[in-house]
């Protein structure tokens, strides 16, 4: 069975969309963004660019990912 972390964040600086993917891409788990009724992978730059960050929107991460790379999103997260 496989680990899946859900995370709600919030990114407020659109230079934070490219620290996020580039986070992401560090993992080898698979990250899913769901805004909305948009679903879109975590790992694509152009795909995190297209939607609008003014409110919060979920991160699906799937599989055994680095906690310390988690923790490096939690920097965004919604209380």
């Amino acid at each position: 069975m496989q680990d899946i972390t859900i995370l709600t964040l919030q990114i407020n600086v659109m230079r934070d969309i490219s620290e996020f993917v580039t986070i992401t891409n560090r993992i080898k788990c698979d990250v899913t963004v769901k805004k909305d009724r948009y679903v879109l992978d975590g790992k694509s730059i152009l795909g995190m660019w297209s939607i609008n960050f003014a409110e919060p929107f979920d991160v699906i991460i799937e599989g055994e990912c680095s906690n310390e790379l988690i923790e490096n999103l939690k920097k965004w997260e919604v209380k």
